[in-house]
C-alpha cells in the first residue's frame, strides 16, 4: 500500500532555564514523571541504559496497553536542540524521527516537540491528530512537572461499572478542540446560576456528556449539565434527555481538569484492548467535586465509556 510522509509539532513554553528544560528531556529517567504514553499503563516495563544526556542514550518499553518499542538519542546540540529514533515494534512495526527544540521565549523556553515519518495514506490524518493529541498532553505534563516538580494526574482504573437511568439538562454546544475547556467553564457558570435562582433543582451528578469529538476535524458536541433521577422542568436555552441504564468502563482522574485527556486516552486503550463499545450511549465524564472548594490537585473526575454488556 501507498505510504505518504507526516509531520507533527507542538510548542509550549515552561518558565525554567534553558538549562533545567534541556536537561530533564534528554534524560530518560524523568520521562515515568510526563510522557502521555507511560502513564496510561502503570504495569509497563521500562528498561533505561546508556548515559543520560548523551547520543546512544536509550529507554524500551513493553506493555499490554501500549505496545513495545525504544527510543534512542541520534544526536543532540546542549540546550538548542535533541533527536530521537523512534521505533516501535508492537502492536505494529514503524520507525520515526522524533526531536525536540529548545529556544528562549521571553522569561521562559519554548520547547517544541516534533515527529515525521511515513505512513498508509489513509491514515495520515487520523494518526497526525492523535499523535498531535499526545504531544499536547506530554508537554503540558512536562511543564507542570519542571516548573512544580509534580504532575497533578493520577488514574485508576475502575473496571467496568453498571450505571442507572439518569436524565439530564444541561446546555448543549459545538466548539472547537482549544475552546472546551473556556466553554464548559461559562456553561457551568450558568448551569450554577439556574440552580442558585431554584429554577433547577439540586442534581444528584454534574456532567459533561460527548455527542462527538472528531480530533481530525477538530469539532467537539458537547452536553454540560446535571443528572437527575426524574426530568424537572427544562428552562429555556437548555435541553434535557436521558443517558440509559448501561455497562462502562470506569477511570477516575485526580487532579487537574488540564490532564483529563490522560484519562480519556487510558479508556480508550483500555477499550480498545479488552471491550467492545456499546455506541448507543455517548461517553461522558462525572464531577465528583467542585474546583472552587478543593486544590486543583485534588480534583476528582470519573470518565466512562460505555461497553457492550458481556
Amino acid at each position: 500500500m501507498l505510504s505518504i510522509p507526516y509531520k507533527v509539532e507542538k510548542t509550549i513554553t515552561i518558565y525554567r532555564s534553558l538549562a533545567e528544560v534541556f536537561t530533564a528531556v534528554s534524560d530518560f529517567s524523568t520521562w515515568a514523571r510526563w510522557s502521555p504514553w507511560l502513564c496510561l499503563d502503570p504495569d509497563c516495563t521500562v528498561s533505561i541504559d546508556k548515559p543520560k544526556g548523551t547520543v546512544g542514550h536509550r529507554q524500551a518499553w513493553e506493555g499490554k496497553l501500549i505496545g513495545s518499542g525504544e527510543m534512542r538519542i541520534s544526536s543532540l546540540k546542549t540546550e538548542k536542540s535533541i533527536d530521537y529514533d523512534l521505533q516501535f515494534i508492537k502492536p505494529w512495526k514503524s520507525r520515526s524521527l522524533t526531536s525536540f527544540q529548545f529556544s528562549p521565549d521571553g522569561e521562559g523556553v519554548r520547547v517544541e516537540w516534533r515527529m515525521q515519518g511515513k505512513i498508509l495514506f489513509f491514515m495520515r490524518k487520523m494518526m497526525s491528530a492523535l499523535i498531535g493529541s499526545d504531544f499536547e498532553r506530554g508537554l503540558a505534563m512536562l511543564k507542570e512537572y519542571i516548573e512544580t516538580g509534580n504532575v497533578s494526574s493520577e488514574l485508576s482504573d475502575k473496571g467496568v461499572a453498571q450505571r442507572p437511568l439518569r436524565y439530564y439538562v444541561g446546555i448543549e454546544r459545538t466548539c472547537s478542540m482549544a475552546e472546551v475547556g473556556p466553554a464548559m467553564k461559562a456553561d457551568f457558570n450558568t448551569l450554577e446560576k439556574l440552580f442558585e435562582s431554584s429554577t433547577l433543582p439540586e442534581p444528584q451528578e454534574v456532567v459533561s456528556i460527548y455527542k462527538k469529538f472528531d480530533m481530525v476535524r477538530d469539532v467537539c458536541v458537547y452536553i454540560s449539565g446535571f443528572l437527575y433521577d426524574s426530568l424537572p422542568k427544562t428552562p429555556d436555552g437548555t435541553v434535557s434527555g436521558c443517558l440509559p441504564d448501561h455497562q462502562a468502563l470506569k477511570i477516575n482522574h485526580k487532579g487537574s481538569y488540564q490532564h483529563l485527556g490522560n484519562a480519556w486516552s487510558a479508556a480508550m486503550s483500555r477499550l480498545r484492548a479488552r471491550y467492545k463499545a456499546n455506541k448507543a450511549v455517548p461517553m461522558y465524564e462525572i464531577y465528583l467535586n467542585h474546583p472552587d472548594k478543593v486544590a486543583e490537585r485534588d480534583l476528582l473526575t470519573d470518565v466512562y465509556a460505555p461497553v457492550k454488556s458481556s
